[in-house]
């Protein structure tokens, strides 16, 4: 269990106390009060990965917030379908199933979560910024009502 430990994190191995042993039958997870709730069996819990994009999830929405806020509000309007005026909007967060917004309306003045998807499963950092750079692409065209040349 030392050898073990020291390789995945590149230090001593705590004290024999320190460290325990856990035997995952359930978890309960629950994203946020507005969710519903689920059991996660210990199978499934201790088979799952994690999202690809976890350590740049940070980067991209600071990112996307200073220099693409204007695709932002885009997202709003063509994506989650927002008649309200939008007064504010930014991103949350990011993984490879989409993104979340908060979202401040005018009138009626409200402040709103938003998830919008993903059109494909992103594979990494680089994926994900082409994914909402596509996706800013395609809702100007969409608000200008480019019309979209068809190859022949």
């Amino acid at each position: 269990l030392d050898t073990v430990w020291e390789r995945r994190f590149g230090e001593d191995c705590p004290e024999e106390h320190d460290l325990f042993t856990m035997n995952v039958e359930e978890v309960f997870q629950c994203q946020d009060l507005s969710e519903e709730e689920v059991w996660v069996s210990g199978v499934d819990y201790t088979g799952a990965t994690s999202d690809p994009l976890k350590d740049y999830a940070p980067r991209i929405v600071e990112d996307m917030n200073k220099k693409n806020w204007e695709d932002i509000l885009r997202f709003c309007r063509v994506y989650a379908h927002l008649e309200a005026e939008v007064e504010q909007a930014s991103l949350t967060w990011v993984d490879r199933l989409g993104f979340d917004m908060r979202v401040l309306t005018r009138s009626p003045p409200r402040i709103m979560e938003i998830r919008i998807p993903f059109e494909r499963e992103a594979l990494d950092e680089r994926d994900a910024r082409s994914l909402l750079t596509m996706m800013g692409q395609v809702a100007w065209e969409k608000e200008r009502k480019v019309a979209i040349p068809v190859a022949k």
